[in-house]
């Protein structure tokens, strides 16, 4: 057996034994073990490959599996070797399928802080705008395009490919498209919220072993709010005119309550809202607001609600009349 066949049989076997936990002799063991330079690099790379595989979509990974498997039966891998030479040469399959198939053609990273950042044109000529303190990556395949949303909110016009799916991932929510128009938000730490202006996207949740299970299709007008687990919180019917109505600078409301407005407007002029009672955050409010005319909203308000409204330098305190 060669030298480089040796390192990678034992820096796989190092990562098994790790994934079960290393005892007090293992571990030292292995801290020796690691100390030689080629077996770091060699270890490195193998969980490299390992974590590289897991971040595939997991309509690619099986596919990927499959095309493996046929390649250890064509070269009888299993029969030839030792079960854990076997689990090396799997190894080094995908590390060239996933080098030549799902290693990145480009990426770039995006974020804004206290400005909307207008039609961003990616390589295939899809579009994207990000809403104020959103970041995101931008990651083209060969074979799909993603993107992963940290923060924010996003508007993406998809140019339609049949042969490169387009994902957006946010937590365990991933929404694929082939070509469409449709805003993803990061709620909180827990929600992703999708609005579908135009077209068809599917929306899966991921779970930890990276299986995929579809839990919505949306259409034109449908607006979605999921948490991490896959649990369905808001499935409604928006008019599509007024999606991400923020690239345009305002907001619209519908029956929106108050203290979900109040959130809206925040993100734009660094307001804290204080509500004195709960019922005065449940007011519904309608209409079209400028984000630059934020007196004016305030104003509306006070007329239509039986509320007084304060403020206080960077404070709005919201109270019953």
């Amino acid at each position: 057996m060669s030298s480089n066949k040796k390192i990678t049989e034992e820096a796989i076997n190092w990562l098994s034994i790790e994934q079960d936990g290393l005892d007090k002799s293992e571990q030292q063991k292995f801290n020796l073990w690691i100390k030689d330079f080629e077996n770091k690099k060699e270890y490195e790379n193998i969980k490299f490959i390992r974590n590289s595989f897991k971040q595939i979509p997991s309509s690619y990974t099986k596919n990927l599996t499959k095309e493996v498997n046929k390649e250890i039966k064509r070269e009888k891998l299993f029969r030839n070797f030792k079960p854990l030479l076997a689990a090396a040469s799997l190894l080094i399959i995908l590390y060239f399928s996933v080098y030549t198939k799902f290693m990145p053609v480009y990426t770039k990273d995006y974020s804004t802080e206290n400005k909307i950042l207008k039609n961003i044109i990616l390589p295939d000529n899809s579009i994207v705008n990000l809403d104020v303190n959103t970041k995101l990556k931008v990651v083209y395949f060969k074979d799909y395009r993603k993107i992963k949303l940290s923060k924010g909110r996003a508007l993406f016009s998809v140019k339609k490919d049949e042969d490169r799916a387009f994902f957006v991932e946010n937590l365990n929510t991933q929404i694929k498209v082939i070509g469409t128009m449709f805003e993803v938000s990061n709620i909180k730490s827990d929600l992703t919220q999708i609005k579908v202006k135009e077209g068809i996207v599917k929306v899966s949740n991921i779970d930890d072993n990276n299986k995929e299970k579809i839990i919505a299709v949306l259409e034109k007008g449908d607006t979605l709010k999921v948490n991490q687990r896959g649990k369905i919180f808001v499935n409604k019917k928006i008019e599509p005119k007024y999606i991400s109505s923020w690239k345009e600078g305002y907001l619209y409301f519908a029956k929106t309550p108050l203290i979900e407005a109040f959130k809206e407007f925040s993100k734009y002029n660094n307001y804290k809202t204080t509500f004195d009672k709960y019922e005065n955050t449940l007011h519904e409010i309608d209409g079209k607001f400028s984000i630059k005319e934020f007196d004016k909203f305030l104003y509306a308000l006070d007329k239509i609600y039986p509320i007084n409204i304060k403020k206080e330098k960077k404070n709005i305190i919201i109270s019953s009349k």
